[in-house]
């Protein structure tokens, strides 16, 4: 027989109410509590059978959400962030200077003049036969002249470098203040000694009007 189920709310007058029983009454009998008398208030049934059960699992699912909802929430205010790209690198690197091209050496007077040449292009300083002087940008010839030319003894005094002979196999080279004393023909030098601008030897000079 079908059955209705209800509390009593008579409280402090009756211990049913107090402790909250559920009372089942013949849906056929009166509605009432069966110690004070007093109407009851019917609590729906569930169905299925295990209404508590469905309950606690309604419940334990709530918590686990209400969890993942938490550490989520709590990853968020974390520092489990996102990474943030690197910023780029701004350091300037100094690049190396281009390399300028070393000058070329300058190519000394002695490669494109010698004594010959120097007086050849010289100037006298008298008429050219007996003693004198010829005056060149590379030195002063003062000794014997014939014919306006270096013949006899004499000595060249170096203002620049210059070849002492074009005939010279050794391409010797008198420096500023060095001079040369010895035989001249025809303009060069034949034999001699060569000194520095402190008067000490630097060398002797056999060099033959054929330069052999």
């Amino acid at each position: 027989m079908a059955k209705r189920i209800g509390v009593c709310k008579n409280y402090d007058e009756c211990s049913k109410a107090d402790e909250k029983v559920k009372q089942e009454v013949d849906k056929s009998a009166p509605f009432v509590c069966e110690e004070c008398g007093k109407p009851l208030t019917e609590v729906p049934t569930t169905t299925g059978g295990d209404g508590g059960g469905k309950k606690v699992a309604a419940i334990v699912a709530g918590v686990a959400v209400l969890g993942c909802a938490g550490y989520f929430g709590y990853s968020a205010m974390s520092g489990d962030k996102p990474a943030k790209p690197p910023k780029p690198d701004t350091t300037v690197v100094a690049q190396p200077e281009p390399q300028k091209p070393e000058p070329k050496p300058e190519t000394p007077a002695a490669e494109v003049a010698s004594i010959t040449d120097a007086l050849a292009s010289g100037t006298l300083q008298d008429n050219g036969n007996g003693t004198g002087r010829i005056s060149t940008p590379f030195g002063n010839y003062e000794g014997d002249l014939k014919d306006g030319k270096a013949e006899g003894n004499g000595t060249f005094r170096f203002f620049k470098s210059c070849l002492i002979s074009d005939k010279d196999e050794q391409k010797r080279v008198g420096e500023s203040g060095d001079y040369v004393s010895g035989q001249f023909s025809a303009n060069r030098l034949v034999s001699g000694k060569w000194y520095g601008k402190d008067g000490t030897q630097k060398g002797a000079l056999i060099i033959g009007q054929t330069g052999l």
